[in-house]
């Protein structure tokens, strides 16, 4: 799990406290690698987690981010 000193000496990653729960997809470490996240509702039970945006909110039990970071804009045409 990432400390708080680890997340203050990597620019712009945030406590996963403070990731937004309205669908927003965003960066987020997930067991140690970065992956795509949004905050989403499990289809076979009434929770609400985050999950990988590859994985579904089906599989949001399954997915336990510890810090996350807005995506960064595309780039321009």
């Amino acid at each position: 799990m990432t400390t708080d000193s680890a997340l203050e000496r990597i620019a712009n990653w945030q406590d996963i406290a403070s990731a937004p729960r309205d669908g927003t997809r965003f960066l987020a470490v997930v067991d140690g690698d970065v992956a795509l996240v949004f905050w989403g509702k499990t289809s076979h039970v009434p929770i609400y987690g985050f999950c990988r945006a590859d994985q579904g909110p089906e599989d949001a039990d399954l997915c336990d981010p510890t810090a996350w970071m807005p995506l960064p804009p595309p780039p321009s045409a």
